[in-house]
């Protein structure tokens, strides 16, 4: 057998490549197992294109994986048919990256069919359709459809209570995910009761170092944020990194996830210091895990700069240059945002002085 991710689901609250929620809910890696590139027999063409494709997601280059995978797809339908199993793999590998440049509507085209075939080839329980299931879920749920992803979700669910050999903490997962769905849908009560639901089971592993303890507090945490209930909510993410750091220390991406939750928080609540000091946290802890030119640490110095020019313009400015500096390894992908790190550059070096460094920045910012 050949083991394959779907795809490579690194985030942090909400876990992509780069955050953009303050849950934690998904799964770093959403393994699915398929047959042996055997099933490519046929077509070593096809076979090829899908290296190439997983090589270039393992890359970044997530437009140079989709055309390998869609010309992996189409040698198979013209050689083997669009029921062969090796296509699951392609739409779900589709499906993903489509996610990852949120393109919603396409990932979940991708990933439906992907179902589909799955259905087709395997039971329900089979973990290739589980998987595809799980990511399709997710989808929706970014695409604003939750009732689908819900129902996904208790798709999963379900399964995982039947199966008695079931991790307890994956249904734990599941329990967050749909809370989380939930919550995102504006229906907090029903989030909460599937929270407490989590949280009665990840109580009995509060003695082990789980990657998932602190998991459901966040979430509670995130809820109570949403609700525009702050003071509840720093109670909760700070009982659930309490949680997180006893189970895995400050070296750990989840960590950093819930700092930043905790400072974006506080900076909203006007506790600039105490904001400072988490995101300051976050981005020592990135530093130490992510290569230098990341993008999620690119984020995280301009929420630093955002931050503290209420107090420091000049330590605003060093974190805005970074951000902008990273950025730049990428130009043609960041325009946008470089456009704006420049303006605020030469915003903040006016504010210290520097004129000339000042009119440098707003050059840059009109080029772009």
């Amino acid at each position: 057998m050949f083991s394959l991710s779907i795809f490579k689901l690194l985030s942090k609250p909400g876990l992509f490549p780069v955050r953009n929620s303050k849950f934690l809910t998904k799964d770093f890696y959403l393994p699915v197992t398929f047959q042996s590139f055997s099933s490519f027999q046929h077509s070593r063409q096809a076979q090829e294109f899908v290296l190439k494709g997983l090589q270039q997601i393992e890359k970044g280059n997530f437009d140079s994986a989709l055309e390998h995978f869609i010309s992996s797809n189409e040698i198979i339908k013209q050689t083997m048919g669009e029921g062969h199993p090796s296509i699951i793999m392609n739409y779900s590998q589709i499906g993903s990256i489509y996610f990852y440049k949120k393109d919603y509507q396409q990932a979940v085209e991708n990933l439906t069919k992907a179902l589909e075939l799955a259905k087709k080839s395997y039971s329900d329980e089979h973990p290739v359709v589980l998987g595809v299931r799980k990511t399709l879920a997710l989808a929706y749920e970014e695409s604003g459809n939750y009732q689908e992803a819900i129902a996904c979700h208790e798709k999963v669910l379900d399964f995982e209570i039947k199966n008695r050999d079931f991790d307890p903490l994956s249904v734990c997962k599941t329990y967050n995910k749909i809370g989380v769905t939930y919550t995102k849908g504006g229906d907090y009560l029903s989030a909460l009761k599937y929270f407490e639901k989590a949280l009665e089971i990840e109580k009995q592993f509060w003695h082990t170092k789980d990657r998932c303890l602190g998991l459901t507090f966040t979430n509670m945490g995130a809820l109570f944020e949403k609700k525009g209930e702050n003071e509840q909510a720093l109670k909760y993410y700070n009982e659930g990194l309490q949680l997180k750091l006893k189970a895995m220390g400050e070296k750990d991406l989840v960590t950093a996830s819930i700092f930043q939750s905790i400072g974006d928080l506080l900076a909203k609540m006007n506790r600039t210091k105490e904001a400072l000091f988490c995101l300051l946290k976050v981005h020592d802890i990135e530093s130490k895990l992510l290569p230098r030119d990341s993008p999620q640490i690119a984020i995280t110095c301009e929420k630093i700069g955002a931050v503290a020019e209420k107090e420091n313009p000049q330590e605003a400015l060093k974190y805005i240059n970074m951000a902008i500096e990273i950025r730049n390894n990428k130009k043609e992908e960041n325009q946008k945002e470089l456009k704006k790190l420049y303006e605020k550059a030469a915003q903040l070096n006016m504010e210290t002085g520097d004129k000339e460094e000042s009119k440098r920045c707003s050059e840059q910012a009109k080029k772009l």
